[in-house]
């Protein structure tokens, strides 16, 4: 699973490289699973902040799916 999102964060690197770029203090991560993962993304050498919901649109988004 890591592998993966880590491959997903790497390819948004590359978009940088086109005159875009990620913003690595404003970026948060969180993984929506109903099972525990510890997961670790980095970008440009720091870890991405690890979320355990937010807000989007007035809805509580939780990491485990519910």
């Amino acid at each position: 699973m890591q592998t993966v999102l880590q491959g997903m964060s790497d390819s948004l690197v590359e978009v940088g490289r086109c005159g875009m770029e990620m913003n690595v203090k404003k970026t948060k991560a969180i993984l929506i699973s109903r099972q525990p993962f510890l997961v670790q993304i980095v970008i440009y050498q720091k870890q991405l902040e690890k979320m355990e919901h937010f807000n989007s649109l007035s809805n509580l988004v939780t990491g485990d799916a519910r």
